[in-house]
């Protein structure tokens, strides 16, 4: 069975969320983690699944990181953001490599005002090699656009609307620039 770290759009993209996985090797306990992450599941049954997986699994290391991110996930959508910061933070500390983890935080950073640290974490997660780079490249737009920089913001929109062309928001956000030639 395979668990998957999953980036998630958290508050702010709620209703738009992406979802990027990295396979690996669990046990049901870490699959239903996934899963509740990957379906937005928020209840406590779902928190409580992560919390079995990590107690009672043997896990191996990226399986453990992998629950990690995706409990991490699920508190992100529970507006527990002290939790998932955690979870996070020890993803990070157990595989400093893998971007998702950092992409995340990079939604609570925009989400909680804080522009330059969302654009630093979404430019990590970007050079890690993300699944969900479209993601990436919205949050940092919109971070972007957020402090001014709007010839930033609208090249990167640009970006995840190429990389996403059936995820809607990029193009619908791209509608409110217009380009001057010269």
């Amino acid at each position: 069975m395979r668990a998957l770290v999953l980036a998630s759009t958290a508050l702010l993209f709620a209703a738009t969320a992406s979802h990027a996985g990295v396979s690996t090797y669990g046990g049901s306990f870490a699959r239903a983690c996934y899963d509740a992450a990957e379906n937005r599941t928020t209840s406590l049954d779902a928190v409580t699944s992560c919390d079995t997986a990590l107690a009672v699994q043997n896990l191996s290391e990226h399986d453990r990181m992998a629950t990690h991110v995706n409990r991490g996930i699920i508190h992100m959508l529970r507006h527990e953001s002290e939790l998932a910061l955690s979870d996070y933070d020890t993803a990070i500390r157990m595989d400093a490599r893998h971007p998702e983890a950092y992409l995340n935080k990079g939604v609570m950073a925009f989400d909680a005002g804080d522009v330059a640290t969302a654009v630093q974490l979404a430019d990590k997660s970007l050079a890690l090699g993300t699944t969900k780079p479209a993601l990436a490249y919205y949050i940092r737009a919109m971070a972007q656009e957020q402090s001014g920089n709007v010839k930033a913001a609208y090249a990167d929109l640009l970006k995840a609307s190429q990389l996403a062309p059936t995820w809607g928001l990029p193009r619908q956000d791209l509608k409110r620039y217009q380009v001057l030639s010269r």
